[in-house]
């Protein structure tokens, strides 16, 4: 594909059919036979061709669009062009495409706006639209999916739009190029089999996601190659700054952190460039060495970054612009002596490194670029007088000493890759430069090809990743894998909210909620009374993210909130009108806020959401991590959401942009889990306490609103003086003095510092708990957990968590904790806690004190690319009124790039809180739950059966009792009387289906006497077997199981049922492994043993797999590991057998003599004996079938117990041959019988096959 001619076809792109039709000429789509005459209506010529009175375009969207150009269509039935235009309410949606062209007022246009144009457009016409909107020099493309085949009247089918952003017809974007080249049609209709295909290959390559992997690929080979030739100064060190830890492994994470901030800061300066802030000359190193710096001064070639970057992050975009406060963006030395300014980082520095030493040409470079503040770019430095006590972060320092402690050498930035050279790397420039940014975040419903914010979390949650020593190793290999997917994060940030507003307003009802929530519809279900209540109630909020990492959660709902305000409040009265309420009650500065919220909601001045989402952040979303960097991301994402809707004006002060708030109190640094130990009761002085952490709210309420250092400044004095007030207050009224300093010595404003705490009413001011707990706390094993007494301090504050806990189970009750009554949590965490014996007593906690409100298990999906663990989402809420929840099993049929709560409303169980044990929580989707009510419905529990279970023995100390085959020969030569004692032993191991293997194992069974049998009399009766144990005096003495002597074995009532006909089978297994024993053989601990009637009946079921699959499914509880099963007696009980008759059991028992003489009585016929006996429990397991699904069976074709009544015959009586001879009679006879085969070949009962399927998978 020739891109020069892309770029000629843009360049002279004006007529938008001509043009339309030019364009998809060149990138060989079919035109020859459907493409519409030359056409250009207006928006109502357009409504009468299609056929529609009235449409759904809103004033501001009729105004908007100029023109429209039907240009062609095609589709895999070779639809008449016609077809695709008359809109007709019952017609099917078309297999294809048509493609438009719209005109729209040249103006900036939101994605959003976008959008809500196409799919309006959409829902005109018979099949889906491709679109080109033209505007302002500049194209968008757009294509929506609609559910083929799906009637109008039926459902909605507009679904995602996918977006082509701002491709400017001048100058164009390479990264628009290259998608344009590569979504030509010859390539994607190659191999197409229908248009189902050939739209799936279109998405693939509009695929946000792949451009995501592919521009992380890149920038994490930059990142990992950079690390070694970076050098940052360390944190560590705060008492002389020419020390650097000496550590290798200390200095690379420094490093490593160092780089991630870098990384932060400049691709938030990236967006600022998309936004046009700043202008692309800065990141040219060919003009900049050619006007501004000198080349090659600094001894570590780190020009660049110290003259150019440092000067931009800390002395430009977090100082005030010089045409608004003349003279402040200046030279360290141009104002006074050097010392004077020593530690002041909103000055630039290095002119030394600058052209003829001219400051001018640093100030000019950077004299357009607004003042953001926010604390993203302020200097990490902190210095005092003391320059032996400094502790060096950014090292943004002139002095020629420093030059060697930091190095960030040009070619990181600039360089291009030569192959040839091995440690040759792409500078981080030429990376970025490929790629096309756009400030607004994607939603599952709209998607710009583009890199958005959002992808910073994906990429500095893996980035962090590589330096957690839980996933270093990992972190390398992967893309992203540690990112909760944006449909993940959108379903848990909708279903926490809208149970908020359930929860808090009873007019709310499910029906007017999902209107409310749907991207698709524009208009609500609510009376203005009613709406009031609802912005009021979104007001209120307030959410946690208790391990916020890069801000998914908290972008997630700030996102959605403001969706939902723009829908209820479109023009922000009622908005507006709370936070003027909220600031005449705070009467200080009344006359001053009042102008500043004016200007916050001046719609020449601002979008619309600006208002939404600043007030959001300030009021309802907070979030916690213990990585510093992690929470400087998060903080960064917020910024640019509040930056793209702010409007630029040049004419206005600071081109009209107000700076960003201060997220320091609202996104802080510690370790979730550690509590403040406050005293139980509290003395006299409570009421100054609860002034002067109110006075601190207002501080820092302040501070948010600050916009300048030295407004900031003022009020980190007046946090500092109020928290030691705080502290005189807090011993007084019983704190330990300890906690009191530590509370104390908090300091939100120290970036780097990690708080030994977290408590949300000092950090926060947040009494009464919060109304959504949200997020992906870490997993973390318990044996991983460093230090021990971090671990043991978990032990203490959480009652659920225990030494082999994973740490989420303690964010679990941490999440509970915070919230308020009726507030809600929801996580996504590994999914082992339901099953895994570490989530006891989290399982307990859970059925006695919450409502669950759902459980989605995530079991048969890679949510995340690391697939070392299986997710879940689970939310609770705290009170106690409801026992039903919903439960949902995503299985693989789902993709994660779709619609998350439309696959839960489908396929959802709803389920009781009763069905549920603390010994496991076993859920099951709609195919499974069938399967147990048929299941308990047919059997009978075992415990209602006629037999009994009983454990095998118990030595106390297998290496006296347990002996070997020479042992008991020698016992027995020395006195024959011995063999009385010495029986065959089969341990667990020893147990295989239907067989076992003796490995000449034997124990002395000097039992204590049972049922009237005396105790063996070891010393007077057997006197060699007491020498033997002799030698093992002090352990058998001393051992807890014994008998009325340490000779004696303990206790067992039932010993006289070793004796008898048995089952025997090993309690924990990868397989069913039952044996039929009439050999008296003795089990050991690690045994069972069944007896009682039928139980060669009972060896066939539960040697069966379909038996293995519902008792490891429904009865195991605790779950062993991925394929295993643990019989344990209390469960093994309680699975359901069907009790047929004796005469209807003859024929399991016949099967079960042909596998037992197969697999034990033919050790020299293996190769056949396995053959038969591998067709024989075959059948068997179709037998099992039929007991339970003989309906379904029957109905295919596959049920084939009466079959096998009529073949089999039994093989009681003759010689070894003569037996074979009947089963191989009997084996052929069924081959060449269609029903078995039928059954062993192609059932398609779907009960069976939901098990067969779980059964091959957990084979596989």
């Amino acid at each position: 594909m020739d891109r020069n001619l892309i770029q000629k076809t843009l360049n002279n792109f004006s007529d938008i059919y001509d043009s339309g039709i030019e364009l998809f000429k060149i990138l060989d789509y079919p035109l020859k036979n459907n493409t519409f005459p030359k056409n250009e209506y207006d928006l109502e010529e357009f409504l009468n061709v299609v056929g529609i009175e009235k449409s759904q375009f809103n004033e501001e969207e009729k105004s908007c669009i100029e023109k429209i150009s039907l240009l062609f269509a095609f589709s895999e039935d070779d639809e008449k062009k016609d077809n695709f235009v008359k809109y007709e309410s019952e017609k099917e949606i078309i297999a294809g495409y048509i493609f438009l062209s719209i005109k729209l007022k040249d103006q900036e246009y939101s994605k959003t706006k976008i959008v809500s144009i196409s799919k309006k457009i959409n829902r005109l016409l018979n099949s889906p639209a491709f679109i080109i909107f033209n505007y302002d020099e500049k194209i968008t493309l757009t294509i929506t999916d609609r559910r083929i085949n799906k009637r109008y009247h039926e459902k909605d089918v507009i679904e995602k739009t996918t977006l082509i952003k701002d491709i400017a017809l001048k100058d164009t974007h390479a990264a628009h190029i290259r998608i344009l080249e590569d979504i030509n049609f010859r390539d994607l209709d190659a191999n197409a089999r229908n248009f189902k295909d050939f739209h799936k290959k279109w998405k693939a390559k509009l695929s946000v996601r792949e451009l995501n992997k592919e521009f992380y690929k890149e920038l994490s080979n930059w990142f990992f190659s950079s690390i070694d030739k970076v050098k940052f100064p360390s944190p560590d060190d705060t008492k002389n700054a020419d020390k650097i830890t000496a550590n290798p492994e200390k200095v690379r994470e420094n490093n490593t952190q160092s780089l991630i901030r870098f990384l932060t800061r400049i691709i938030f300066v990236w967006f600022l460039k998309e936004k046009g802030l700043i202008d692309k000359k800065i990141f040219d190193d060919k003009y900049i060495y050619d006007n501004i710096l000198v080349k090659d001064v600094e001894v570590n070639n780190s020009t660049y970054y110290k003259a150019i970057l440092q000067n931009l992050f800390f002395a430009t975009l977090n100082t005030e612009m010089n045409r608004d406060k003349p003279n402040n963006r200046n030279f360290i030395s141009s104002f006074q002596n050097k010392s004077s300014y020593y530690g002041v980082h909103n000055k630039y520095r290095y002119l030394r490194f600058v052209k003829d030493k001219n400051p001018d040409l640093i100030i000019d470079l950077f004299d357009e670029i607004p003042f953001l503040n926010g604390g993203l770019f302020e200097c990490l430095d902190e210095v005092g007088n003391n320059r032996h006590h400094e502790k060096r972060i950014d090292m943004f320092s002139d002095n020629p000493k420093n030059e060697s402690k930091l190095i960030f050498p040009d070619e990181l930035l600039f360089s291009n890759k030569n192959k040839k050279e091995k440690d040759s790397i792409t500078g981080l420039f030429n990376i970025l430069n490929k790629y096309k940014f756009t400030l607004e975040e994607n939603t599952p419903v709209e998607e710009d090809v583009a890199l958005d914010p959002e992808l910073l979390g994906r990429i500095f949650e893996n980035l962090l990743a590589s330096y957690n020593p839980e996933t270093r190793d990992t972190a390398r290999k992967l893309t992203g894998s540690y990112y909760t997917p944006r449909e993940i994060v959108h379903y848990m940030v909708d279903s926490s909210i809208k149970e908020y507003l359930k929860t808090n307003l009873d007019f709310i009802t499910e029906d007017n909620l999902e209107e409310l929530f749907d991207y698709n519809k524009y208009e609500h279900a609510f009376e203005k009374k009613e709406v009031e209540k609802i912005v009021r109630a979104i007001y209120n909020i307030k959410i946690l993210d208790p391990a916020c990492g890069s801000g998914a959660f908290p972008m997630g709902v700030l996102n959605r909130l403001v969706f939902l305000l723009e829908k209820l409040d479109p023009e922000n009265y009622i908005w507006k009108e709370i936070k003027m309420e909220e600031v005449k009650n705070e009467q200080e500065d009344f006359e001053e806020r009042h102008k500043e919220i004016d200007y916050v909601f001046n719609l020449n001045k601002n979008d619309a959401n600006y208002a939404r989402k600043l007030f959001l952040i300030e009021n309802s979303i907070y979030g916690v991590d213990i990585q510093p960097i992690a929470a400087q991301i998060s903080k960064l994402r917020f910024f640019i959401s509040l930056i793209i809707e702010q409007k630029v004006n040049k004419e206005d002060k600071n081109f009209g942009l107000l700076t960003l708030p201060n997220l320091e109190t609202k996104f802080v640094t510690a370790n979730t889990l550690l509590k403040i130990e406050k005293p139980k009761t509290l003395q006299l002085g409570q009421n100054e306490y609860k002034k002067i952490e109110e006075e601190l709210k207002i501080i820092r309420n302040k501070y948010f609103e600050a916009k300048t250092k030295s407004t900031k400044d003022k009020y980190k004095v007046k946090d500092k003086e109020k928290r030691d007030q705080l502290k005189a207050v807090l011993d007084k009224i019983g704190f330990d003095s300890e906690i009191s300093q530590k509370i104390a010595a908090w300091n939100p404003y120290e970036h780097n510092n990690i708080a030994e705490f977290f408590d949300s009413e000092f950090m926060f001011g947040i009494k009464d708990g919060f109304d959504i707990v949200i997020g992906n706390p870490p997993y973390i094993r318990g044996e991983k957990i460093k230090p021990t007494s971090l671990k043991e301090k978990y032990k203490k504050y959480y009652d659920t968590f225990n030494g082999t806990s994973d740490i989420y189970i303690a964010f679990y009750e941490k999440g509970y904790e915070e919230l308020n009554q009726n507030g809600l949590l929801s996580y996504i965490t590994s999914n082992k806690w339901t099953r895994a014996n570490y989530g006891k007593d989290i399982r307990e906690f859970i059925i006695n004190n919450v409502d669950i409100k759902s459980y989605i298990d995530f079991n048969g999906i890679r949510v995340f690319e690391n697939a070392t663990v299986d997710t879940s989402v689970f939310e609770f809420q705290k009170s106690k009124k409801s026992d039903e929840f919903i439960y949902c099993d995503i299985r693989d049929n789902y993709d994660l790039e779709l619609s998350l709560d439309e696959y839960i409303k489908k396929e959802k169980v709803i389920y009781k809180k009763e069905d549920l044990s603390k010994d496991t929580f076993s859920f099951l989707n709609k195919e499974e739950l069938k399967i147990k009510k048929r299941i308990e419905n047919i059997g009978t529990p075992l415990k209602d059966w006629d037999v009994e279970i009983y454990f095998g023995i118990k030595t106390g100390y297998n290496n006296a009792f347990i002996i070997d085959g020479k042992t008991k020969d020698e016992l027995i030569k020395k006195d024959p009387k011995n063999s009385e004692i010495i029986k065959p032993l089969l341990r667990g191991r020893d147990i295989k289906r239907y067989t076992y293997e003796f490995n000449d194992c034997w124990l002395i069974n000097s039992h204590n006497g049972y049922n009237g049998v005396p105790r063996v009399d070891v010393e007077n009766d057997y006197p060699v077997i007491k020498e033997w144990l002799d030698q093992f005096e002090e352990r058998i003495t001393n051992r807890y199981d014994q008998g009325d002597t340490p000779y004696n074995l303990r206790n067992c009532a039932y010993v006289d049922q070793f004796e008898k006909n048995k089952l025997i089978y090993s309690e924990i297994v990868q397989s069913p492994q039952f044996y039929f024993d009439t050999n008296t053989y003795y089990p050991d601990a690690t045994s069972f043993i069944l007896t009682g009637e039928g139980i060669k009946y009972l060896l066939v079921l539960l040697n069966s797999y379909p038996i293995f699959f519902i008792f490891r499914k429904f009865y195991m509880g605790t779950e062993l590991g991925e394929n295993g099963a643990r019989y344990k007696r209390k469960f093994l009980l309680n699975l359901p057998i069907p009790n047929i008759s004796n005469e209807k059991q003859k024929i399991f028992e016949i099967l079960a003599d042909y596998i037992l003489f197969l697999k034990n009585d033919l050790n020299d016929s293996e190769q056949i004996a396995n053959e038969l006996s591998n067709f024989f429990e075959r059948i068997a397991d179709f037998m099992v079938y039929g007991l339970y699904f003989k309906e379904e069976m029957v109905k295919d074709g596959s049920y084939i117990n009466e079959e096998v009544e009529k073949l089999i015959v039994p093989i009681n009586e003759g010689s070894k041959e003569e037996k074979l001879k009947k089963i191989e009679d009997v084996y052929n006879k069924m081959k060449s019988n269609q029903t078995i085969q039928k059954a062993l070949t192609d059932c398609q009962a779907q009960e069976i096959q939901v098990i067969e399927n779980s059964l091959n998978k957990s084979k596989d």
